[in-house]
């Protein structure tokens, strides 16, 4: 199975970070075998969409306002329905463990009053990360 790294996965620009976000309307990265594992950690936010996400052998549904965690090493796949849409973040493994990021749960799902506040939130962050300046 393969593994990938986090500069496998990252464009080339991009490599210099310790993490990468970016927004999707359909996360159909042909170029990724799958199912596959990583060495870093990444959040999904389906804000659209439905499917089925597995998680080291456990089915989770797809559903708008719904987080998944992947750690590292944990095997995953998935099959998407229709019009996903969402945020792909990615953390390098020594960021996050400098951040102590150990959290344990498959998947979030955020409530629909607060779904504004967190859109707004991922939309600011992947604003400042394209700056690609000292300060973002």
């Amino acid at each position: 199975m393969k593994e990938y790294s986090f500069t496998e996965v990252l464009p080339d620009a991009m490599q210099e970070r310790f993490f990468y976000i970016r927004h999707f309307t359909s996360m159909d990265d042909a170029e990724l075998e799958w199912p596959h594992r990583h060495l870093f950690f990444s959040f999904v936010w389906f804000t659209h969409g439905s499917g089925i996400y597995v998680i080291d052998s456990d089915e989770f549904e797809i559903k708008p306002q719904r987080l998944f965690y992947v750690a590292p090493k944990q095997v995953h796949n998935w099959g998407l329905y229709n019009n996903n849409q969402g945020y792909f973040i990615a953390i390098d493994y020594r960021a996050a463990t400098d951040i102590n990021l150990r959290y344990t749960f498959p998947f979030l799902d955020i409530d629909n009053a607060d779904a504004d506040f967190h859109a707004r939130l991922f939309a600011n962050i992947l604003t400042e990360f394209q700056k690609n300046d000292a300060l973002s």
